[in-house]
């Protein structure tokens, strides 16, 4: 006990300016902000604030506990809360960028915060035009093709173009456009990228998507194309991708052969509503297996094979009076049944309907074509059509379907004696 007295009477001094210090400390650093942030919490919330360091993979979740959320206060001070009740929006980092936008929300405030992206650069090239070094396609490790920089885009030949040739480990998934890169021609700039599935609104400089984006077989939906104002020509732009929804189409197109061609998953033609430009439409939706509907463009004057082999396809639809060639346009459409009638200005009809099997009730021709062989070849072999119209070549063109007893003219048999020489044209 002698011992331990000794003790006691040697440190209590400094045990008690320890104590003391520590009684300090704890008021400093606990009592007075916890009444601080008492009196600061009496002050009416006016909204919500948040920060996030963190960087996301594409494949990681955002959560409401990686964010420091505070109240902001009436009175101007701020308190740290917790991440009860906080919902977040996207919980997801976009796939593209560097940044993803995060809205937060609790009860009725709500803030927004960008956190960063992971997403480091693995190549690089160089295309602008005239000079390389003003644009970049850089590709980053999120499978990101991205173009920045200010200008058009240099054109490669045979399409060789780099990211094409690129054998990297990592696949192209998305592509961007920064704001200030202006590319015009982009004939076959992702031709059979394979994995390609997002790409951006495209720049508004561009003139021609010439093969652009055929047999992207990943890609499932055209970018938004009614900012492109100058886009002029789009044959094959997505011929034998995957897409299941097409793209509205701008005025200022005019050529749109084989636009669609060999979508075999696309089910709804595009919105031709404003595409009062398209004057070409050669083989538009040839090959398009599960198409059930397609519109034409108001004003288009070639649709040879546009609708050809499109074997879901039951209604014809409107034909414009504009239309001038329609050779093999619903050739193989073997589920077609309802028509449309074909317009005065019609020259070619070649094999138009051939193998429309199921076509049936009245089909209006008011035009005299001059080409017309195979027009009805192996049409309605088993339902009943009936050619009318101001056409005084209905009996010629019945005759192209080998003497079929089940096509009429005007609810009567063809006349299989007369000729296109008879005719008083």
């Amino acid at each position: 006990m002698k011992i331990l007295k000794e003790l006691w009477d040697t440190f209590r001094k400094p045990l008690l300016v320890v104590g003391i210090f520590g009684v300090l400390f704890f008021v400093i650093g606990t009592v007075i902000p916890a009444i601080r942030d008492l009196v600061i919490s009496q002050s009416p919330i006016v909204g919500i604030e948040a920060t996030n360091d963190k960087e996301y993979s594409k494949s990681s979740t955002i959560k409401p506990s990686d964010f420091e959320i505070f109240a902001k206060h009436e009175n101007g001070k701020k308190t740290k809360i917790n991440d009860k009740g906080i919902k977040l929006s996207p919980t997801k980092p976009n796939f593209v960028g560097a940044e993803t936008e995060v809205t937060l929300t609790k009860d009725k405030w709500e803030c927004t915060v960008k956190v960063k992206n992971k997403r480091d650069k693995i190549a690089e090239f160089e295309c602008g035009k005239p000079n390389k070094k003003d644009v970049k396609a850089t590709i980053f490790n999120n499978g990101e093709l991205a173009f920045t920089g200010q200008g058009d885009i240099l054109i490669y030949p045979d399409n060789e173009y780099p990211w094409l040739t690129y054998q990297g480990d990592i696949p192209i998934t998305s592509v961007t456009f920064g704001k200030e890169v202006k590319p015009v021609y982009m004939d076959g700039f992702f031709s059979g990228l394979e994995n390609l599935s997002y790409v951006d609104t495209l720049p508004n400089s561009v003139e021609s998507l010439d093969g652009a984006f055929s047999e992207c077989i990943a890609l499932k939906e055209a970018p938004d194309l009614m900012t492109c104002t100058n886009l002029l020509n789009m044959n094959a732009a997505f011929e034998k991708s995957a897409l299941e929804k097409a793209p509205k189409i701008p005025a200022s197109v005019k050529n749109m052969d084989y636009c669609f061609a060999g979508c075999v998953d696309l089910k709804e033609g595009a919105d031709m509503s404003e595409a009062t430009g398209v004057l070409k439409a050669e083989g538009l939706y040839s090959g398009c297996v599960t198409l059930n509907k397609g519109d034409l463009p108001p004003n288009v004057k070639i649709i040879a094979s546009a609708f050809e082999q499109c074997i879901n396809l039951k209604q014809m639809p409107a034909i414009p009076e504009t239309v001038e060639v329609m050779n093999s346009t619903f050739q193989g459409a073997s589920s077609m049944i309802e028509t449309s009638a074909i317009p005065a200005s019609v020259q070619d009809v070649s094999n138009c309907f051939e193998g429309c099997t199921k076509i049936k009730g009245t089909l209006t021709v008011n035009g005299n074509p001059s080409r017309y062989s195979g027009f009805l070849m192996n049409a309605a072999t088993a339902t009943n059509i009936d050619l009318q119209g101001n056409s005084i070549m209905l009996d010629i063109l019945a005759q192209e379907s080998e003497e079929n007893p089940n096509i009429t003219v005007n609810g009567r048999t063809p006349n299989y004696e007369l000729s296109y020489n008879d005719l008083n044209f």
